[in-house]
This record gives C-alpha cells, structure tokens and sequence, in this order.
C-alpha cells in the first residue's frame, strides 16, 4: 500500500511527523474520508467505515514501529563513544542473598532440603495438619482456591513436611532433619506488614529424645547465625493445629542508629519472629511414628529481613526502589 510504504521510507522524525499530519491530522486524507460517512446509506457506512478505520489502525501502527525505529538510531548518533563508561556490577536481591545465608546454616547441622508444589491440595495443606473443615484459615477469605476441586495456593510450606513424612513411611524411616523455603499465599495484605504472597521457612527435626529444650537451644542456634549477634530468645504459649504444645518465638533486641540490636530481656522490646512446637501425636501416628519425638518450626522471610535490616513495609522488598535496596545488599 502506497501510504504504508511512505511511512516505512522516511528517513528522519520530522518527516514522519509530516505524514502523520498528512494522513491522520485535523484535515489528513483518512480523517476526511471519515466525515464523508455521513453522506453515505447505513450500509455502505458499515462496509465503508470498518475498511477506513482497518486502514486508519494500520497506519497508526506502522508510523508508531517507525517513530521507534528512527527515535532509536537518532539516539545512537548522538552517543559520545569518548566519554568512559559507568558500568555498575548487578547482585542479588536481598531475599535471594538471605535464602543463600538460611540455606549455608541448615546445610551446615545436617539438615536436607525438601520442597513441594505451590498448588496444593485440601488434604496437604490442611487436612494431614489436623486443621478441621471449620477452621478460619480455610475461609475464602483468607485462601485462594482454584476452580479445580480441592485446589489452592498453598497458605504454609508446613505442607511440605506432610510429604516427607509419606515418604518416611514408605522408606521405613524413623529419623531426620528437613527444611523447606518457599513462597506462600495468603489473601492478607491489609498493612505495612503483609502481602498476598511471600516465603517461609520451616523445618522439622525427628529424632530420639528430642524435647521442647532442644527445639529452644537449635532456634537460639539458628537466629543467632542469622542475625550475626547473641540472641535471646522467649517461647510464648500459643495454638497450632499441627503442634502440641505449641509457642510462640520472641526476641528482646532495640533499633538503634537504625540498626537492630541484640538485648536482654527487660532492657528491650519483644519481636515477634516466629512458631514452633513438638509436632502433634496425631499427625504422627497417622504416618506409622506413634512413639516418635518431632518439633517443627516456621517463620516468614520477609519478617525476618525486615528486623534485621529495620525495614517497616513489607512492601519496600518488592517495588523495586534500586536506591533502596543499595543499602542493604
């Protein structure tokens, strides 16, 4: 076509502009041919006026590819190839860089990795955990289930631990130690500190004797390696389905000069960091381990970065804000 071909033959930005107004402006040869419509009966305005605007988006779409062709060699003439270059060396986000750092301190103690699907079944996520039907946690309004039956987002990577826990039985297995990190989804991203999707990290440890003091000692282990300094740890008595006792995981420390820091209990203030507790006898009887000694325990990701590094919105991890995440690669 002949106006199409003009179009692909101009040689600079202004000439271009020209033929745009030539064909597309105020008194352009495709708008007149527009207004001429209304002389014309409703038949021939519908034949007429859908090859017109066929014609009027094919234009438009060929002087745009145009306009960025011409736009991109104009720009490459005009680089000064004397002047040194600024090249900035790329690293990892800082979620990246701590999965590294949680991934070297498990591998350290003997602990294996495991992970699982990120669509999840009814039976995993909630069921085999000894969380019953009329739980809150699996209303709609806190899961995104998919249309299939019975599938969802997984809201805990706790699912994971059911699957190993299959093949235990099936191997024949009564001892081990596992951790997963993985993202999660959860329909909650009311505040500054939630999102609809972000990364947890649990873990499991079954082995002979193993007690509440223990899970204490390895959790005061763990933070301590994470946040690089003494650590105090407090458990709070709480509730989870898949644990029992179950508790809470606090630690005393104080932001100073935008730092966190470390402190005793009465000298700072209780963050919370995450949960933990034996792993109930149900869940273990269910998989062939009535006698076992089990604790599990989790924490999210984020919250964790968000501590360390005196972060208040969860939100700043995600948006991209380069100058930003400079300061705490």
């Amino acid at each position: 076509m002949e106006m199409i071909k003009k179009i692909e033959s101009a040689l600079n930005l202004k000439e271009l502009e020209n033929l745009r107004v030539e064909l597309l402006g105020k008194n352009g040869t495709i708008t007149k041919q527009l207004k001429e419509l209304g002389q014309l009966s409703i038949e021939e305005k519908k034949t007429k006026g859908k090859a017109i605007n066929e014609l009027k988006n094919e234009i438009a779409q060929a002087i745009e590819i145009k306009k960025h062709m011409l736009s991109n060699k104009e720009s490459d003439n005009e680089i000064d190839f004397t002047i040194p270059e600024k090249v900035s060396s790329g690293y990892s986000h800082i979620i990246s860089q701590e999965i590294k750092t949680l991934n070297e301190i498990f591998n350290n103690i003997g602990f294996k990795a495991i992970s699982g699907p990120d669509i999840e079944s009814t039976y995993y996520n909630f069921e085999a955990l000894n969380i019953e039907e009329s739980h809150p946690a699996r209303d709609d309004n806190d899961t995104f289930y998919m249309k299939e039956d019975e599938k969802l987002l997984r809201t805990q990577v706790t699912s994971v631990q059911i699957r190993l826990l299959e093949e235990m039985k099936k191997k024949e297995e009564t001892e081990c130690r596992a951790f997963s990190i993985g993202r999660v989804y959860r329909n909650d991203n009311h505040d500054a500190t939630h999102v609809s999707s972000f990364h947890q990290v649990e873990g499991i440890i079954i082995e002979e004797n193993i007690t509440m003091q223990h899970l204490k000692g390895f959790l005061t282990y763990l933070f301590e390696e994470f946040f690089q300094q003494k650590v105090n740890i407090r458990f709070r008595p709480s509730y989870f389905p898949f644990t029992e006792p179950s508790c809470e995981v606090d630690i005393c420390a104080e932001v100073e000069n935008g730092k966190l820091i470390m402190k005793e209990w009465g000298q700072g203030k209780a963050l919370e960091v995450g949960g933990c507790g034996i792993i109930h006898p149900k869940i273990l009887k269910n998989f062939g381990m009535p006698e076992a000694n089990a604790f599990a325990f989790g924490m999210g990701l984020e919250r964790m970065i968000m501590l360390k590094n005196n972060i208040p919105n969860i939100n700043t991890l995600y948006n991209n804000q380069m100058p930003f995440l400079k300061t705490i690669k």
